[in-house]
């Protein structure tokens, strides 16, 4: 199987004017793989990422689709090899998350218990810096069965897509909790979920506080559609 049957999708508020200009272009145009970059934000990713999988449902030829955010700069000429096998073990692939999720006043997926933890993403240092010096996040060990993983990279089989139609993504979280309630929603679907050592530099550092109105709006809708449970893990 070739990487030109792999579709990335990514959203962004950016206005890019060439070929070349983000960095998934950057990388993607000297490995002959055939992409989409999803130009523009106005509904959030819950819904672009939804009408990238109708698309792509429409269109023969495609294997595999990776959600990945646009300050995401892949790294690994492998990363087609890699994606081929993560996809043999398990259903969504990312490359950091954890085996348990609590719901709670600060539901995320980096507040569980670390010894559940798995994934490693490399940060410019100091965080958010955009600096060339970097930091490598190694949360714990990968590949591991996960329960969620981290929305900066999450991929699935087109055809896993087409057998499981109520897999997809909630547009009511059109930034904070989409990955999340994805993967929940794969998990109660019977998809196994799981990291995968794919190396990737992230750009953003996450939420930048737990003040964030914002962030504190959506996690509550999002724990009051999954309070059926106290928490959620496997393993």
């Amino acid at each position: 199987m070739t990487s030109n049957l792999i579709c990335f999708v990514t959203a962004t508020r950016d206005r890019y004017e060439g070929f070349l200009d983000t960095p998934i272009d950057q990388f993607l145009c000297h490995t002959g793989a055939r992409y989409r970059v999803m130009r523009g934000d106005p509904e959030g990713l819950g819904a672009v990422y939804n009408q990238a999988i109708d698309r792509l449902l429409e269109e023969p030829g495609w294997d595999i689709v990776v959600f990945v955010h646009d300050d995401v700069d892949i790294q690994d000429l492998y990363y087609a090899q890699k994606l081929q096998r993560a996809l043999e073990t398990f259903d969504v692939v990312g490359l950091a998350g954890t085996a348990v999720l609590p719901i709670s006043d600060r539901t995320m997926w980096h507040v569980s218990p670390k010894n559940r933890h798995s994934g490693a993403v490399a940060h410019p240092y100091p965080p958010g810096s955009g600096g060339d010096v970097l930091g490598m996040s190694s949360f714990g060990p990968t590949p591991r069965h996960c329960v969620v993983v981290d929305g900066l990279f999450m991929a699935v089989r087109v055809d896993t897509l087409r057998e499981h139609p109520e897999v997809r993504f909630d547009p009511q979280f059109k930034f904070y909790y989409y990955d999340l309630d994805f993967c929940l929603t794969a998990h109660a679907a019977g998809l196994r979920i799981g990291t995968w050592p794919i190396w990737v530099t992230h750009q953003s550092p996450g939420l930048d506080s737990w003040d964030n109105e914002e962030w504190q709006r959506v996690r509550d809708r999002f724990n009051a559609k999954w309070r059926g449970q106290s928490e959620y893990r496997v393993g």
